[in-house]
């Protein structure tokens, strides 16, 4: 019955929304683009595929005319068996939403793996509890929007942090792990790295290296079946790296690689730079409500499991069995450490450890609840609870003011969506409020999931359709001068990938100068440039088809775009 209404409370916070999100840049687009043109290499007639396109075949995924080798190719096998199924095999009919579902089930799939894991940690409430909080997290409920490859790598790692357990919990009880709790942890590393790369083993050898140091043992790692999970996993990914080997080369393969891991590492990719202990500041943010108690929770766990004096000067019982909390620390605390000093970052790149800190979370308040947790209610414990306090009434006062301003634009059904999402948010945070000032912090939490789900509905169904405009508003125009969508397009300056996707990879980014406009007009006697309006007067001799304006939210600048063709002589 618990995995049941967590599988609804899943669904009920990511499915709404689900369609009237536009492509979101990006990644999204990026992700969705790749596997479209996979879907279409393979259903599409030899004489209806483009070799810029669709030369990649169900192996090299591509953007447009551009190589996407960054990620390993599983999620877009993924997404575009999802888009088969859902058009009957036609590509033409395809629509964003369809390339999300993996997302939805891969976010789903973590939230009841990890209810599975906590109740053999726990018991079954701290790991409904643990579970709730996950799937309501803002970090989760966005990324479940959208068609990424984020949402299944972290049901991958929660199913080989699962086995890993099984096996070392085993060990711990002077067992033999079973073969089938190997066999999860191999399967979802695997499946990981044919997902995202190298994340899931990297979190899975830190937490098994750090298991070992603390505890001294190392014997238990053979039980986890090495050899034959390595070769598994060779099987798994090596045909996908021979064969694109053999078709870029690699040398060019091997470069993308250094350049996705130590490159990402050492410098920030596009900009995405943030100083050490910029998840640690954001995860107050991303994990509300689930960020309640979570610092002093994640406290308690470190001195319980590594056995740490009340002075912190040093460990006692050092060779003493570790349980459960030590195994959720050693996934957390190592993984955590090496994401803050890599250069690169985004919000989303802890995501794989959430399930662990939702549960150590979960695990805190069920010792306050039984009185065992002194520090619950201690200073630490009440600063938190005011911080936490803030951070949902700064969400609720925002949310609330967004879907205001935006009431006007919205859809009939996202004015509804948007009304009862506004009253559950209401609720849920000042009921969770009101009972922290009433100090009852353990009812206030599961008061406070409602928000999260109140939060969800609001954003993702009501506020962000109605800001994520200015692609859209561009497809529109295109629809109506080009219903057929037969004529050439492209871009100067506006270079979002929203509108690659929207134009079915047909849009050609040119060069921001005037010069490759007018060549490109010159070769394209029919074809429509979308370009910034103050640019337009720099080209004479076109007709204006339309104007577009809009929030480029990727770079944050208001942005007036018009649609030109050339006029008529």
């Amino acid at each position: 019955m618990g995995g049941v209404l967590l599988a609804l409370l899943s669904l009920t916070v990511y499915l709404p929304g689900i369609t009237s999100l536009p492509p979101i840049d990006r990644d999204e687009s990026r992700f969705a683009q790749a596997s479209r043109q996979m879907f279409e290499a393979a259903a599409f007639p030899e004489e209806h595929l483009d070799p810029a396109l669709h030369d990649g075949g169900l192996v090299i995924p591509k953007v447009g005319d551009r190589l996407r080798l960054n990620k390993p190719p599983l999620i877009y096998w993924l997404q575009a068996s999802s888009a088969a199924v859902f058009t009957g095999g036609d590509p033409r009919g395809d629509a964003i939403w369809m390339y999300r579902v993996p997302s939805v089930l891969g976010a789903t799939a973590a939230v009841l793996l990890t209810w599975f894991a906590g109740a053999r940690m726990f018991g079954a409430r701290t790991a409904w509890l643990g579970a709730a909080m996950l799937a309501v997290s803002p970090m989760v409920v966005w990324d479940a929007h959208q068609a990424r490859a984020d949402q299944v790598l972290l049901a991958c790692c929660v199913l080989s942090m699962f086995g890993l357990h099984r096996v070392y919990s085993a060990a711990m009880r002077g067992q033999r792990g079973r073969w089938i709790h190997a066999a999860f942890l191999w399967l979802g590393i695997a499946a990981g790295v044919m997902t995202k790369g190298p994340i899931t083993p990297m979190i899975v050898i830190l937490a098994a290296a750090a298991i070992s140091v603390i505890t001294r043992r190392w014997r238990w790692l053979g039980d986890t079946r090495p050899i034959s999970g390595l070769l598994f996993t060779s099987v798994c990914v090596l045909p996908w790296v021979g064969a694109v080997a053999a078709q870029v080369g690699w040398g060019e393969y091997i470069d993308l690689v250094f350049g996705e891991t130590v490159g990402r590492s050492a410098s920030a990719a596009e900009g995405h730079w943030g100083p050490p202990g910029y998840h640690l500041a954001l995860i107050v943010v991303v994990f509300w409500p689930g960020a309640f108690l979570l610092g002093v929770s994640v406290i308690r766990a470190v001195r319980r499991s590594l056995k740490i004096g009340a002075s912190g000067q040093r460990w006692r019982g050092r060779r003493a069995e570790a349980g459960s909390e030590l195994f959720l620390i050693s996934w957390v605390l190592p993984s955590w450490i090496v994401f803050e000093l890599v250069s690169t970052k985004l919000p989303h790149y802890p995501l794989p450890l959430y399930p662990a800190l939702a549960l150590l979370t979960a695990r805190g308040l069920m010792a306050v609840r039984r009185g065992g947790f002194a520090g619950g209610t201690g200073f630490l414990a009440r600063l938190g609870f005011r911080l936490w306090s803030a951070i949902g009434l700064l969400l609720l006062g925002g949310s609330l003011w967004l879907a205001y301003t935006g009431f006007a634009s919205m859809s009939p059904l996202a004015r509804t969506i948007a009304f009862i999402g506004g009253i559950v948010t209401v609720a849920g945070v000042l009921g969770a409020v009101g009972r922290l000032l009433r100090a009852k912090p353990v009812r206030a939490q599961p008061v406070a999931l409602l928000a999260g789900v109140g939060f969800a509905w609001l954003l993702t169904a009501a506020v962000v359709p109605t800001r994520v405009v200015l692609t859209p508003r561009i497809d529109a125009l295109l629809d109506e001068h080009d219903p057929r969508r037969t004529r050439p397009v492209a871009a100067l300056d506006y270079h979002e990938d929203s509108l690659v996707f929207e134009t079915r990879g047909r849009l050609r980014r040119l060069q921001s100068d005037h010069e490759h406009a007018r060549l490109w007009l010159d070769e394209h006697p029919n074809g429509i440039l979308v370009l910034p309006a103050h640019d337009a007067d720099e080209l004479p001799g076109l007709s204006v088809l339309g104007t577009a304006s809009g929030l480029n939210y990727s770079n944050g600048r208001m942005l007036d775009l018009v649609l030109v063709e050339r006029a008529d002589d």
